[in-house]
């Protein structure tokens, strides 16, 4: 039987916020569409965790889809997000099924470092990294 002080809490690292501009491997852990909270549009909301990294903050990706009336530059910027993002992640194309789906899918970015406007700072995808 185990106790409260066999935990040793005061060892446990606070999460941290890794490196920016290298590759890491991502396992998606969460992942919904969910309105935008500053618009019409629906967003795909991801949460991903950083494979063999167990202390790092999870990286989150938010991806806006295509409104019916957004001009053709537009919709076709936000399509090739989503697109770049299921390739990375091994996601089929023309069959995604439901984002509840992609849990444990893995694939690779290059991740950045962002500042949130509290001044937190997160890890965030810079550029999906595409499989071979």
């Amino acid at each position: 039987m185990s106790n409260l002080l066999d935990l040793h809490l005061d060892k446990v690292p606070d999460p941290i916020i890794v490196p920016g501009g290298e590759e890491y491997e991502l396992r998606i852990i969460d992942a919904k569409i969910a309105p935008s909270k500053s618009s019409d549009r629906d967003v795909i909301k991801v949460m991903c965790e950083i494979v063999d990294n167990p202390t790092a903050k999870p990286v989150f990706v938010n991806m806006a889809l295509p409104l019916k009336d957004d001009d053709e530059k537009k919709a076709y910027t936000l399509s090739l997000q989503v697109k770049q993002f299921f390739q990375a992640m091994d996601i089929n194309l023309k069959n995604p099924g439901e984002p509840e789906s992609w849990k444990g899918q893995t694939g690779w970015a290059f991740v950045k470092i962002d500042t949130m406007d509290s001044g937190e700072e997160v890890n965030q995808v810079g550029r999906w990294i595409q499989k071979k």
